[in-house]
């Protein structure tokens, strides 16, 4: 994500989301809609996020959510101080996890906490395995400039992993931003770097340099992707991000800020650490023909479906009252086109983020804001379309289906099973005037099959 609010690189609000699909229990959901049986109403305030003795960051709104087989792990940043004054105080994560009806789990870490400190630095990245074990990245740590740490499922350091649980990565260049961490099905870890931006010669264009390293489960460098572990390409000089592994590659978004406004580069980088130069090409093609109707298309989620097709979800800026749109990316790179109208669904308002849903469908979030000056707060609303592009009217109705707390900055955290956890943040410029508590929400997919839609049905 690139419009992020959180200072330490945890989460972030607007910009790319980057979805993938992960397991989440529904234990309890039975009609489509929102699951009213979650927390209190439909939703889990998010309060006590942070265990006794310490505070909460008052520098950072970086909550981030992952789900993960025993329900979601959020991530908030925490300090630990010694002194009124903010140079006394050490910056820690907290973790806690919410069980599938959305109360917290006092079994997980110490006391219903993970405390992350041995990993403090400037910038973290998340990511949980199939099994549920939480990975964390940090940049310029107490172990190196990039370390990985690993946690068992049940919130415990996992000290199987590199030496005692740690992983120096030192196959990455000092100089640049960690943008992305993933993990694929048989649990190898993906790590992105960018480097900074210089200019091409004869171009008048700026690039960056993207670096990539992959490590075997057990946190040893896997040698044989890309040279010895380790791939770098040039991409432009627009901020760019992980997005997650399919069974054909590792997909990365970049931001379309720097990349002449009319496409968002997306590349595919095969098992071995290949760049596929024919996927990217085709993906740009496919943007530019659809989306020529945009005074400029932004892409804010990128979504990597099981069956190794690509939706991109975005809007029209400067505004996202200009209109949206989710286009499908065939596992080639190419348009889809038995989606929507040749590949591309438009709708009246910009999509802010997104995740593969069942049956081939999407579901997408967009948020709603009064009119300039009121201090009423955005409320967001989720979207279903269907596996032919179409919207799907039986979920929420022509507007969708509003979540249960107003509030902006929410984000669709993963979908499986026919539910979809999303995450509330609330963002501090709304709390100072209406005081509120990030939440966390589910929503159920209707059951019926997708098989009976007419393709090419569009709004």
């Amino acid at each position: 994500m690139f419009r992020g609010r959180g200072v330490r690189g945890l989460a972030a609000a607007g910009g790319l989301v980057l979805s993938a699909v992960l397991m989440m229990s529904t234990a309890g959901a039975a009609e489509p809609g929102l699951d009213s049986s979650y927390g209190e109403g439909g939703a889990v305030q998010l309060a006590g996020v942070v265990p006794p003795g310490l505070n909460p960051d008052p520098n950072s709104e970086a909550y981030a959510a992952l789900a993960v087989p025993a329900g979601v792990l959020v991530a908030s940043p925490a300090q630990a101080c010694t002194t009124p004054w903010e140079s006394g105080c050490e910056q820690l994560l907290t973790i806690r996890r919410y069980g599938p009806t959305g109360r917290p789990d006092p079994t997980y870490g110490e006391g219903g906490f993970l405390t992350v400190s041995e990993q403090s630095g400037p910038n973290q990245k998340l990511a949980v395995d199939g099994r549920g074990r939480l990975l964390v990245a940090a940049q310029e740590s107490v172990r190196g400039p990039y370390a990985l740490t690993r946690y068992t499922s049940a919130g415990r350091l996992d000290r199987r992993f590199g030496e005692g649980g740690h992983v120096a990565v030192a196959a990455l260049p000092r100089q640049g931003s960690m943008r992305g961490l993933v993990v694929s099905p048989n649990g190898q870890i993906t790590l992105e770097v960018d480097g900074t931006a210089h200019n091409l010669p004869n171009s008048g264009m700026e690039a960056r340099k993207v670096t990539l390293v992959r490590l075997r489960a057990d946190g040893r460098l896997n040698l044989g992707f890309g040279k010895r572990g380790r791939l770098s390409f040039a991409t432009p000089a627009g901020a760019s991000e992980i997005v997650a592994t399919q069974k054909n590659g590792v997909l990365i978004g970049s931001s379309s800020c720097c990349a002449g406004g009319d496409y968002t580069p997306v590349y595919r980088i095969g098992a071995s650490g290949r760049l596929d130069t024919r996927f990217g090409a085709r993906a740009r093609r496919a943007q530019v023909r659809l989306l020529s109707g945009f005074k400029a298309p932004a892409v804010n989620t990128v979504v990597a479906r099981p069956d190794g097709k690509v939706d991109l979800l975005g809007s029209a800026e400067p505004f996202a009252t200009d209109g949206g749109f989710v286009l499908r990316l065939g596992a080639d790179g190419s348009a889809d086109a038995s989606f929507g109208n040749g590949g591309v669904t438009r709708v009246a308002t910009g999509l802010v983020s997104g995740v593969a849903g069942g049956g081939g469908s999407t579901l997408a979030l967009y948020e709603s804001f009064p009119p300039y000056p009121s201090e009423a707060e955005a409320q967001s609303y989720v979207e279903r379309f269907r596996a032919d592009g179409s919207p799907d009217p039986a979920f929420g109705g022509e507007q969708g289906l509003p979540l249960p707390l107003p509030g902006p900055g929410a984000e669709i955290v993963a979908s499986s099973s026919g539910a979809a956890a999303i995450l509330v943040r609330r963002w501090r410029t709304c709390r100072e005037i209406c005081p509120a508590l990030p939440y966390l929400t589910r929503v159920i997919e209707p059951a019926a099959p997708e098989a009976d839609h007419k393709k090419g049905k569009n709004r």
